[in-house]
This record gives C-alpha cells, structure tokens and sequence, in this order.
C-alpha cells in the first residue's frame, strides 16, 4: 500500500489524495493530447507522447483512459458538449 492509500475497514484500498488532483491530472491528460493530435494526427501520436507532454506518466494515462481511442472519443465528447459560438 503506498503513503497515499490507506485501508478501509473491510480491506478495500482508499486513496487520501484530493478529488480535484486527479481531475486536473485527467484535464491535463485530455488538453495535451488534444494539442498532440492537432499537430501530429491521431496515429502520429502514441500514449507516450501525451503522457510527456501532460508530464505524467504512461501509467497515469491509463489510469484515466483506457487506451488511445478512449482519449480521443472523451475529446471528441467534450467537443460536442461545447456550444458552437457565431461569429
């Protein structure tokens, strides 16, 4: 168990840290590989790129994503929940 975590009652493992640091983590996750497929493409891109431009791990990026489709479907999800504005 890492310092992070403690042990509920029935054994199950808790983690102590915030709930908003791992959603600034997910965000960072999501921005930086919206800029990397941007520039890159979706297939120039590996989860190893995201994860050094997000400065996170590989594992990190797996902790919030499946894999690289995930990434790219919670984008594009994000994208539509965005109103279009007129110019």
């Amino acid at each position: 168990m890492s310092p992070s975590q403690s042990a509920t009652e029935d054994g199950r493992r808790e983690s102590r840290r915030s709930p908003g640091r791992g959603a600034a983590t997910r965000e960072r996750v999501l921005l930086a590989a919206q800029g990397l497929f941007a520039r890159r493409g979706y297939e120039g891109t590996s989860i190893g790129d995201v994860a050094r431009q997000a400065q996170v791990g590989v594992g990190t990026v797996y902790h919030h994503f499946a894999d690289k489709r995930e990434l790219l479907i919670n984008l594009l999800e994000g994208a539509m929940r965005t109103p279009i504005r007129s110019r």
